[in-house]
């Protein structure tokens, strides 16, 4: 998944969807620390690709339990993975 921002060009229009997957499946498969740890700088990769819009698209259509999911891996997100200049 880190290997995504590197072709953000050509897969800005998958960045929603795939993080949409992720979400359902953190919703339905808990991932373990060391999975977790594995993954989430990828997943930052993909939340980095969306634009705003898109991320309010997939919060809307997220039900409350796919809402506290991404909240929590956009506090994640901007805490530890977003460059502040």
């Amino acid at each position: 998944l880190e290997e995504t921002a590197a072709h953000k060009r050509s897969l800005v229009r998958y960045g929603a969807y795939a993080l949409s997957d992720v979400v359902a499946l953190l919703r339905y498969r808990p991932l373990g620390a060391a999975a977790q740890a594995e993954l989430m700088p990828g997943v930052y990769s993909l939340i980095g690709m969306c634009t705003q819009v898109e991320l309010q698209e997939l919060h809307a259509n997220s039900d409350p339990v796919g809402k506290r999911i991404l909240a929590d891996l956009l506090e994640g997100y901007q805490t530890s993975h977003k460059y502040r200049g």
